[in-house]
């Protein structure tokens, strides 16, 4: 039986029941169901961690202001026990919800910025970015200490002196006061591969130098660069 003939994915519904019915255990699944309370305790448990290392809870992806009711639910918790909160985002969100639900129990913000030209942003990304560039705005005017505006360096796309000029003139214009430079990695390329995904040819195998971010500092300057 050819590969591609193996599973199904178009029927898939994300119920799991394969996994567990799977006689050579060839499937695994991803991630777990928490409650808050179940997920704040885990939590928790470093807390020493946190208070040695002056770290925190970061809440990642996918894309955590998909589930913002939970997500406002669990950083309020946090808050409570006095850790240090952060959430990582493409900015693809409600403002209002996000305002409204998120904002007050968040310490520091990770804004990611791919494209400042919304067709390309379209053509690459699947949506274009006029909700993306008003969040970070909005969200400047408010807590502009609070946030650092990440710019992932990936060749053939994002790696290129006219999106990155764009880019810095743009933060620039907005008065934003930290950066990040986000280095190409591959790891992507085996998570894709595992779930059938096709990735872009065009993709190096291996990750990017620390090094070679240095050609793109100088378009930030008058803004200081933050490692995240």
């Amino acid at each position: 039986m050819k590969d591609e003939n193996r599973i199904d994915r178009s029927r898939c519904t994300g119920c799991g029941l394969c996994v567990q019915v799977c006689p050579a255990a060839a499937l695994k699944k991803i991630g777990c169901e928490y409650e808050i309370e179940e997920l704040a305790d885990i939590l928790l448990r470093d807390r020493l961690f946190y208070e040695t290392s002056g770290g925190g809870v970061t809440l990642s992806g996918g894309e955590a202001t998909g589930q913002l009711k939970f997500a406002a639910s669990l950083l309020d918790r946090l808050h409570q026990e006095g850790i240090h909160t952060t959430i990582e985002t493409n900015g693809l969100f409600s403002y209002e919800e996000f305002a409204a639900t998120c904002l007050d129990h968040l310490d520091l913000i990770l804004f990611d910025l791919k494209f400042i030209d919304s067709v390309q942003h379209q053509e690459v990304l699947g949506a274009g970015n006029e909700c993306i560039k008003e969040n970070l705005s909005r969200l400047l005017k408010s807590r502009s200490r609070e946030v650092i505006v990440r710019i992932p360096i990936i060749p053939g796309f994002t790696a290129t002196r006219e999106n990155i000029v764009r880019i810095s003139e743009y933060l620039h214009q907005l008065k934003v006061h930290f950066y990040s430079l986000l280095p190409y990695h591959p790891y992507g390329l085996v998570k894709a591969s595992a779930i059938n995904m096709i990735s872009d040819s065009g993709l190096p195998e291996e990750a990017m130098a620390e090094s070679e971010l240095v050609q793109w500092q100088e378009f930030f300057h008058g803004m200081e660069r933050v490692a995240v």
